[in-house]
């Protein structure tokens, strides 16, 4: 499968919130400075160039895992804080010159994405402020070193023992800049612009002080947030699943709150864990081939990199099963799997509970499945112990569980 395949339709979405904040945004400077058609059109093209630009620098940097740490990322921050940008902008032009507070614009960029992408977001909205206010060469320029300069402390922000003194040096550069280039430009100092240019240092601080660290542990922390939000049972997908089946509803909660448990202990990645046995048989669900369909489906829906690869390793049979949180979720799902069917056929109060899951899991042992997987003896014996006094499991032969 390629990935135009796979192109998410949340990505679209994304992009399709971009293109269309600058449409709106272009159009309403426009109206308001009563241009002709001709220059209406004209407008449009440098967005679209804007658009290209940004929307390549995101696949690129995208495929490079330089947005949160996260291939598979859905845009959908970055469009956001690209649509609130949008709005400041649109109130900036109704500032006098040389003083909007176009350091909101890195604050809130880089606060949702990384370093190029902020930058050439920034740019395109000063661009369009100058271009369209009829700005002169000083105000584009001071635009453009509050951006760049600001950029480079607005880094800083992510150090938290320096985060105060960097947002006290931020509103400083949001005061002493714009009255620096309004001397060079009239060679005197306008006191409504001095109440303005303070005003903006203000806002600055209170912005980079609250706000930024918000953006930015969200864009962090965005495969974790994503692991959660996944299994929530709003989710599309958890809806879906629970309307086409509420026997295998029921078995992927069952192996999700089982690997979750088992994970924890272990010191394992508990969430993806607990998110991978809830969608290992995604595939399986969508119809065959159940592994490629598993993987083309977990790519659209933007999961994070490593769930997909542990759904692309589903039972080993495309490819080998390689790290332990994989090791773990296919034990779980095989010996539950097993339980079902034993408890469907009404014969499981015929079994020794701790006899089956033994043979069951010295069986997938043997046969080398998890040798690629890291999974020591020790936590092998581990699991099997835990799987042995699972409440759950418990409850699965005694009839109170769920059948295939």
């Amino acid at each position: 499968m390629t990935e135009n395949e796979t192109q998410s339709h949340y990505r679209v979405i994304s992009f399709l919130i971009i293109i269309l904040s600058m449409v709106a945004l272009t159009s309403l400077l426009s109206f308001v400075e009563k241009l002709g058609l001709d220059l209406w059109i004209c407008n449009y093209v440098i967005d679209l160039l804007f658009f290209l630009a940004i929307v390549f620098e995101m696949e690129f940097e995208r495929k490079r895992a330089k947005i949160a740490q996260n291939i598979e990322t859905t845009f959908l921050r970055i469009a956001t804080g690209f649509g609130i940008c949008s709005i400041f902008a649109a109130a900036m032009f109704f500032l006098p010159h040389f003083v909007r507070p176009v350091l909101l614009f890195p604050i809130i960029m880089y606060g949702v994405c990384n370093t190029v992408i902020s930058i050439s977001t920034s740019m395109y909205f000063i661009y369009m402020l100058c271009l369209l206010s009829s700005s002169n060469i000083y105000e584009f320029g001071l635009y453009v070193l509050l951006v760049v300069v600001g950029l480079a402390w607005v880094r800083a922000l992510e150090e938290t023992q320096y985060h105060l003194e960097v947002c006290i040096l931020l509103s400083l550069i949001g005061l002493l800049l714009p009255v620096l280039f309004c001397y060079f430009d009239s060679h005197t100092l306008e006191l409504q612009r001095l109440l303005y240019s303070a005003i903006n240092s203000v806002l600055v601080f209170v912005l980079s002080f609250f706000l930024f660290r918000r953006l930015r542990n969200g864009t962090i922390e965005e495969v974790q947030n994503r692991l959660t939000d996944i299994l929530a049972d709003s989710y599309s997908e958890v809806i879906e699943l629970r309307l086409y089946s509420k026997s295998e509803y029921l078995h992927a909660i069952m192996v999700s709150k089982i690997c979750f448990e088992c994970a924890k202990k272990l010191g394992l990645k508990a969430d993806l864990c607990a998110a991978a046995g809830f969608y290992y048989r995604i595939g399986k669900w969508k119809g065959e081939p159940h592994v490629e369909n598993g993987v083309f489906y977990a790519k659209k829906l933007c999961f994070p990199t490593e769930l997909i690869q542990i759904i692309a390793e589903y039972y080993g049979e495309k490819e080998p099963i390689s790290t332990k949180e994989a090791a773990l979720v296919h034990i779980v799902d095989a010996t539950v799997k097993k339980l079902q069917v034993l408890q469907s056929q009404a014969a499981a109060s015929g079994w020794n509970k701790e006899l089956l899951i033994y043979q069951t899991l010295n069986d997938f042992s043997q046969s080398g499945i998890y040798d690629r997987s890291g999974l020591s003896m020790n936590q092998f014996l581990q699991i099997r112990e835990m799987l042995v006094k699972e409440e759950k499991i418990n409850e699965l032969l005694s009839g109170d569980g769920v059948s295939d």
